[in-house]
């Protein structure tokens, strides 16, 4: 195994998914008047992902609470702002990248992180307009109980120490041979490395353990970047005989910069054995391998409209017309026995209770489902074998039916084009005649029409859509709009 990294620094990060308050400190206190006092707190933003520019997002106007009185002190305690909760100002902001379907290599997500500065202006016999440095927050949550004790210090303190991946199952997991596992890793680090490799070893079921080997790769990285790592014995070139094996992150050295994650075969038979994929309270994807019994019920309504019948006409003209036909198709599942941490994976359970992206892992892909299950036990004293059933619907409405292979649908392909190309610069500032796209815009690949709903995205290394940087012979190399200019005065002493 790799030897931990030392010299790295976790960066702090807010929490998107809970309540982000802030304090403007009341105006002079000598002030002789108070009531024209007027507080206004400003969240900026980049203009777009991975851009230097900031841009106005909301500007909340507030008054401080009035002036109060302890024993023989005054308390000046300003105005307090509460400026993001869940679904918020800049929760609403970020976005998850779902792994793709059987994804085989690691790629980065800089969507569900992003810089942001607070503006606090005050008005009315002050006048004062500061703002504060460039903060970073990421789509995550803690739970309340948790939050007040780690809201500034999970991503930095506690990180340091666990280097944990955005995930809270168990370290110890015991998968099936064609599961599908993502692992998701926040780089709120410093220095944050060249390349990321993701690496394994592998123990036989003999005993042996094989050397550990590079399944992957990324480089470019970006400061607060999410890399989503596939870790499942479905998506790596295992021998046919392991037994278990280990899984962990590091650096272009070999140091390792993250926890190791241990999974382990299920030599049991199991009848049936089914996966949900879904989006966890951290912003990383979970899955959840189902052993237990499961039915599949399709509700079908109608909507039928009548016509009248003369007695002359064919007794096999229809008075009830049908208008439309739709269903949808209703899951069970039983998550089987636990057989190890019982206790922690039914608390654990309340992780997908909450998830608000779920999907069912089929030979078709991953097909959204909504959870029905509106209620869990996840707790119970003296209880040894651990198993609940959770139900869910398709999104997917039916009017028709077919039985078929499954065959992942063909489709037109698609393109990415660059836009917002800026100069690439040396290290004196000079531009060196490449040009790089800040973002991509998604087209069709036989004639360059932009795609239905207009897709934008970031032109982001790790991404499996980067473009690399290309040469402009319109740009004249070493040249500067900004050039060093001498500056000569005579001294008078």
């Amino acid at each position: 195994m790799d030897v931990l990294s030392e010299q790295l620094v976790f960066l702090p990060v807010k929490f998107s998914r809970n309540e982000l308050t802030y304090t403007i400190d009341a105006a002079d206190p000598s002030l002789s008047s108070r009531v024209d006092l007027k507080y206004f707190l400003e969240i900026l933003t980049p203009e777009f992902p991975l851009s230097p520019a900031f841009v106005a997002l909301h500007r909340s106007e507030g008054r401080e609470r009035p002036v109060g009185t302890s024993g023989s002190s005054t308390l000046y305690e300003g105005a307090d702002f509460s400026y993001n909760d869940k679904g918020g100002k800049l929760d609403g902001k970020l976005s998850l990248v779902k792994p793709e379907f059987r994804q085989r290599t690691m790629r980065q997500s800089v969507t569900q992180t992003m810089p942001f500065k607070l503006r606090e202006i005050v008005t009315g016999g002050v006048e004062t307009d500061k703002t504060g440095p460039t903060q970073w927050i990421a789509k995550s949550g803690l739970a309340p109980e948790h939050f007040p004790g780690y809201q500034d210090e999970f991503f930095s303190r506690f990180q340091t120490q666990k280097r944990q991946f955005l995930t809270w199952q168990p370290t110890f997991k015991t998968v099936g041979l064609s599961e599908e596992i993502y692992l998701s890793f926040m780089l709120n680090v410093f220095p944050v490395p060249a390349t990321l490799k993701l690496r394994l070893q592998c123990v036989l079921s003999n005993g042996n353990t094989l050397p550990v080997a590079t399944i992957s790769e990324l480089s470019g990285l970006n400061q607060y970047g999410v890399a989503i790592c596939p870790v499942g014995p479905a998506v790596l070139d295992l021998p046919t005989d392991w037994a278990s094996y280990q899984v962990w992150l590091s650096d272009e050295a070999n140091e390792r910069i993250s926890e190791v994650r241990t999974y382990t075969l299920d030599t049991a038979y199991q009848p049936y054995e089914r996966y949900i994929l879904y989006s966890n309270s951290l912003g990383g994807w979970d899955t959840l391998r189902l052993t237990g019994e499961a039915s599949e019920k399709l509700r079908v309504s109608q909507v039928t409209a009548e016509r009248s019948k003369k007695s002359s006409e064919s007794i096999d003209r229809p008075e009830q017309l049908v208008v439309s036909t739709e269903g949808e198709r209703e899951l069970s599942f039983s998550t089987g026995y636990f057989q190890r941490d019982s206790q922690y994976w039914l608390s654990y359970l309340d992780e997908l209770m909450l998830s608000e992206e779920i999907y069912l892992v089929s030979d078709q892909g991953h097909e959204p489902l909504q959870r029905v299950t509106s209620e869990l036990t996840s707790h119970q004293d003296n209880v040894y074998l651990v198993a609940r059933n959770f139900t869910f619907t398709k999104q997917a409405k039916v009017s028709n039916f077919s039985s078929l292979p499954a065959n992942v649908p063909s489709k037109r392909a698609t393109a990415w084009a660059g836009q917002n190309y800026t100069h690439v610069l040396d290290k004196f500032g000079k531009r060196t005649g490449l040009m790089l796209a800040t973002r991509l815009r998604k087209v069709y690949a036989d004639d360059s029409t932009d795609v239905k709903p207009l897709t934008l995205k970031p032109n982001t290394p790790g991404d499996p859509d980067y473009q690399k940087p290309i040469f402009s012979p319109e740009v004249q190399v070493g040249f500067t709009p900004y050039p060093s200019k001498a500056i000569s005065r005579i001294n008078v002493v």
